[in-house]
């Protein structure tokens, strides 16, 4: 698939508790090669169409054609930084190991744009050591796990970390790409800087720095609803509060939600199949935790779709803002009087994703309920030969006959759907299925509701017919 490359060349730094003595002034001079700032660019790639967290990070793509914008949104990732070739933390001074240049930094990504800067909270930058070469190494995990844990694994071939998610986190992991540009300097003759040296100082002063290429790791599935008969849907009169439309209280889709990711390995020791995700095989249904039981006797555990509530305010120009008249403001922008600017009400990425999506059906038009978009999207494990979808939905029925009906004539409805998602109901560019359900891909799911049908018994009374006489006697 094409690479939606977003560059953010970044002057970051390193956690508080490492020491500054990595600082170019403090640097004597006693080796042959000078210090040369350390600059991270972080990419985000795309997903391909087929409890807390913060959803999806970054846009879709379908081959060639971006279909929602590839964009940090200011998300943190976390990087470390080691000696090449080994899972030794690169420091500042190699005879001090509390002077880690990157153990599992904090970067902030950039805002709404392809190329940016990401930084530190501090904004400090860092030099690569005089001599040596180096590797990069990045993950997301959002709240699915306290990065803090992340960790050599007891046999110390691996940095790993555990977490836990409800569908809310996009758990990524980044590996360094070079760029054309790069591998074209390191074939040139006319500079020494080779493979051996990605990355080093050395590297750098040829302008060749670290690139982070994110991985999606997780299948994402996004949700829509249409109504499937007029009964279903809402009428013009409605609100969403007071109609007699079918309403969608949850949707619920089965998945593992406990892993081990695999930050960082020694070369000998990559994960089998590029599986970077170790899942549980003992999950367990408990309270507030239900699911279903596959026929291998797994249990999986249903994880529900939600909403994102929170909004924010960004700058825009006043072209964006204004109708052709260059002065009224459009719907969901604002004009600030006192300084002439104007701002768009968006979507906050980086709250908090809590609130259980619902919705009803679009109107009957012509014979159809347009599909409607419902919630954020939910991010499972991918992989699994089904997945269980469990629709929760609710409708208000008229409890007897009424000339006209007030709220007291009715009563809600309520009935919970499950049905199963395989890999063979995918339809994309008019083929029919798929081999299985992966990681970095997204699938859109229409559900078709419909209404309550009210049970109408007819009588009709079938008139005796004369079958003829009978005659008897004593005799």
């Amino acid at each position: 698939m094409k690479k939606l490359f977003f560059y953010a060349a970044a002057a970051v730094g390193m956690l508080s508790a490492c020491s500054s003595s990595d600082d170019f002034a403090s640097y004597d001079g006693s080796k042959d090669e000078s210090r040369e700032a350390i600059k991270i660019g972080v990419t985000s790639v795309a997903a391909s169409v087929q409890t807390r967290g913060t959803g999806t990070v970054g846009g879709v793509s379908d081959g060639e054609t971006v279909i929602t914008p590839n964009n940090w949104d200011g998300q943190n990732v976390n990087v470390f930084m080691f000696n090449k070739g080994t899972l030794d933390l690169a420091c500042s001074d190699i005879n001090d190991p509390t002077t880690a240049l990157y153990e599992n930094a904090v970067m902030t990504t950039p805002v709404g744009a392809a190329t940016g800067e990401a930084n530190l909270a501090d904004n400090e930058y860092k030099y690569y050591p005089p001599a040596g070469a180096f590797d990069f190494y990045g993950y997301r995990v959002d709240d699915a796990a306290d990065a803090a844990n992340a960790a050599l694994n007891a046999e110390g071939t691996a940095y790993t970390i555990d977490f836990t998610i409800d569908g809310t986190q996009d758990v990524m992991r980044a590996e360094t790409e070079l760029s054309a540009d790069d591998q074209a300097k390191i074939a040139d003759n006319t500079n020494t800087v080779t493979e051996a040296d990605i990355y080093s100082a050395k590297a750098a002063r040829q302008k060749i720095q670290p690139n982070l290429l994110f991985n999606h790791l997780l299948s994402r599935f996004t949700f829509q609803v249409k109504g499937g008969n007029e009964n279903s849907c809402p009428k013009e009169s409605d609100t969403e509060d007071n109609t007699t439309a079918v309403k969608v209280k949850s949707i619920k889709l089965t998945s593992r939600t406990n892993g081990t990711l695999t930050i960082a390995h020694l070369p000998e020791n990559a994960p089998a199949d590029g599986q970077y995700i170790a899942w549980a095989e003992d999950e367990a249904e408990s309270e507030g935790v239900t699911g279903v039981t596959t026929d291998e006797g797994k249990f999986l555990p249903f994880l529900t779709l939600k909403s994102r509530t929170a909004t924010k305010e960004v700058e825009v120009e006043a072209a964006e803002a204004t109708e052709e008249d260059g002065t009224t403001v459009k719907e969901g922008y604002r004009k600030d009087d006192a300084t002439g600017k104007y701002y768009k009400t968006v979507d906050d990425a980086n709250s908090a994703i809590t609130e259980t999506a619902t919705v009803i059906p679009n109107m009957w038009v012509d014979g159809a309920s347009a599909a409607k978009n419902v919630g954020e999207a939910l991010l499972v494990s991918p992989g699994l030969d089904k997945y269980t979808l469990e629709v929760s939905v609710e409708q208000k029925v008229l409890s007897h006959e009424a000339a006209t009906p007030t709220d007291g004539d009715y009563r809600v409805k309520t009935n919970v759907y499950t049905l199963d998602i395989t890999p063979d109901m995918v339809v994309k560019d008019g083929a029919n299925g798929v081999a299985a359900f992966e990681a970095g891909k997204s699938y859109n799911v229409i559900i078709t509701v419909y209404g309550f049908e009210r049970i109408e018994v007819s009588t009709t009374l079938q008139p005796w017919e004369n079958g003829g006489d009978i005659e008897v006697g004593q005799d």
